[in-house]
């Protein structure tokens, strides 16, 4: 048997007791793992042989990856081979930070995890197969880091990027709103598109169009070739496109509606303030 622990790192340090890592090996005579009570949560990634939870329905194989909540009583665990295992151990309210849903769920049982980044178990998986159970250790701190960084600070990241984009009327590269947030460009683009449910290209275009609307309505006998490159167009037939997309108009049919609207007031309007 094999067993380690680590420190994790001091942004961890108040939601993570440690890291640990473990190689065991089953076989006829010892086939039961009891799990006793603590105050801790532990999130565990078993690969090698599988783990099997007694329940009331009998043996129920667990899922590579699951959560072990508070228990109540002691938990029993079946095995048939070896186990190699990188976890990492939570305090109650840091597991709760990481994995709100699956908290609730496994009390005095386990909990199936699902990660947004699938990537991440396949390569613990590999470190692991490689026996090289430090840098899997380091692998998935590394990943809890990143996770945190998203559950404290998405909403924030949110408004920062879409604030900048509306502030720049959305006259800006998608690249420079990740720099401004001190974010890849990847991280910024999936957090935006998951709570508001829109990219940031999008978002982008709609901010440009309002502004584009709101110019053409209080000129609309502005230059139209003028007014694409003023709005960050490459070309004129870019403008067109984009505007009878937001409209089903050209920018010309729009203006000339306009036009008429502004005539229509001018003569039925005696005095407007």
């Amino acid at each position: 048997m094999f067993y380690k622990e680590y420190k994790p790192h001091e942004s961890l340090e108040e939601y993570v007791k440690c890291l640990w890592v473990l190689e065991k090996e089953y076989d006829s005579s010892n086939q039961c793992e009891l799990v006793y009570p603590d105050s801790y949560f532990e999130l565990l990634f078993s690969f090698g042989a599988g783990y099997e939870l007694m329940s009331e329905k009998g043996l129920e194989k667990l899922s590579p990856v699951f959560l072990i909540g508070l228990l109540q009583k002691p938990l029993s665990l079946y095995c048939d081979g070896i186990v190699r295992i990188v976890c990492a151990r939570f305090y109650p309210w840091g597991a709760h930070l990481f994995f709100p849903r699956s908290v609730k769920t496994s009390n005095d049982t386990t909990s199936s995890i699902e990660f947004k980044h699938g990537r991440i178990i396949e390569e613990i998986k590999t470190l692991v197969r490689r026996g090289d159970y430090d840098a899997a250790a380091r692998h998935l701190e590394h990943a809890l880091l990143e996770f945190s960084v998203e559950a404290i600070y998405d909403k924030q990241l949110v408004k920062n990027a879409a604030g900048y984009l509306f502030q720049r009327k959305g006259q800006c590269k998608i690249e420079d709103v990740a720099e401004m947030c001190h974010r890849s460009l990847r991280q910024v683009q999936r957090v935006v598109s998951e709570e508001l449910g829109v990219s940031m290209k999008s978002m982008s275009q709609n901010f440009r169009f309002d502004e584009v609307k709101k110019h053409l309505t209080k000129d609309p006998d502005a230059d139209l070739t003028a007014t694409a490159y003023e709005f960050g167009f490459f070309d004129q037939a870019h403008f067109i496109k984009e505007f009878r997309r937001f409209t089903g108009k050209s920018p010309s049919e729009f203006c000339k509606e306009i036009k008429a609207i502004k005539a229509h007031w001018d003569k039925n309007v005696v005095f407007l303030q």
